[in-house]
């Protein structure tokens, strides 16, 4: 929604042309009248017109490019949110659908009756594609012999999944040694938000398998040792801004690569950031010779392997 604007057409006069050209279902001359009129008044009316028109002349794409634009307005209103559910519907981004309706189910009754024909729409495609699928379920299966980059766009397909396939078909992998860490506790995590509820194996960042039944682990960034470690690199670095706010970004990372417990490796959040703090090249030696954070150094250390691997870093 970048176009000139045209002086001799007033806003009133462009929005009046774009509304009759909505009524009477002319989505392309709605869009091009809305679009001018928005440069004139950026309103969360005339940008919410302008998504429906591409949702109607199914341009499911481009709806969900413009509707993220203003995505918190949306999130604010149960029609937005109703129409971002849909495109992710319409675009068959399944998984991310039914994390979306999870989230807000809650909240949005509505929302959660969606839920039917998401699974219809799912059977549908996957009956129509069945020998597509079937093939692709077969790479993920042996995702492990696969460098990183080919690993993480395999993850982002499976996304397309059904939800059944993409949960079968992923439960295997998070036994997987050779897929790394992160994708593992990505995956793990999303079956934590589709609320799933049988006894899984998972093996951990240390190799330890264990059951675990996503529905009822905490979200990575809810977990209390996040919160605690959140709050001491407030405290300790209040006068470093930038220095606190590198290190705040870094904690996602942390914590996913020790999902989903990380309160089994950070026992003392002090001493974690201090470690932190000396991995970054913040303490000096001489310091880091008095401190006794050998194993939070360890701990960090394995996660800058998982993420030089992701990367196709040089592990240093």
């Amino acid at each position: 929604m970048s176009k000139s604007i045209n002086p001799l057409n007033s806003y009133e006069n462009l929005f009046r042309l774009g509304v009759n050209a909505f009524n009477e279902e002319r989505y392309n001359d709605a869009i091009n009248y809305l679009e001018e009129a928005y440069q004139y008044n950026s309103s969360y009316d005339i940008h919410r017109l302008l998504v429906i028109c591409h949702i109607e002349i199914k341009d499911y794409p481009t709806a969900k490019i413009i509707l993220k634009e203003r995505f918190h307005d949306y999130m604010d209103t149960q029609e937005g949110r109703m129409l971002y559910a849909k495109i992710l519907i319409y675009t068959h981004e399944f998984i991310a659908a039914r994390i979306f309706i999870y989230n807000f189910k809650k909240t949005d009754m509505y929302l959660g009756k969606l839920l039917k024909d998401l699974q219809r729409d799912e059977e549908y495609l996957y009956a129509y594609h069945y020998k597509e699928y079937e093939q692709f379920e077969k790479q993920l299966l042996t995702i492990e012999n696969k460098s990183y980059v080919d690993q993480i766009q395999l993850l982002k397909e499976a996304k397309f999944l059904p939800y059944k396939k993409y949960e079968a078909t992923i439960i295997p992998l998070l036994v997987k040694k050779d897929l790394n860490i992160i994708l593992r506790s990505s995956l793990l995590n999303d079956l934590h938000q589709l609320n799933c509820d049988t006894t899984i194996k998972y093996r951990m960042f240390n190799d330890k398998v264990i059951s675990v039944i996503p529905k009822q682990l905490q979200e990575i960034i809810n977990s209390r040792t996040f919160v605690q470690l959140e709050a001491q690199i407030e405290i300790e670095l209040a006068n470093q801004p930038d220095i606190r706010q590198s290190l705040i970004k870094e904690l996602p990372l942390i914590f996913s690569v020790l999902y989903p417990y990380p309160e089994q490796f950070i026992l003392n959040p002090k001493r974690f950031l201090n470690a932190m703090l000396y991995r970054y090249g913040l303490i000096d030696k001489k310091e880091a010779e008095n401190a006794d954070f050998k194993n939070d150094i360890n701990i960090l250390n394995q996660i800058n392997k998982a993420q030089c691997q992701i990367y196709g870093l040089s592990i240093k």
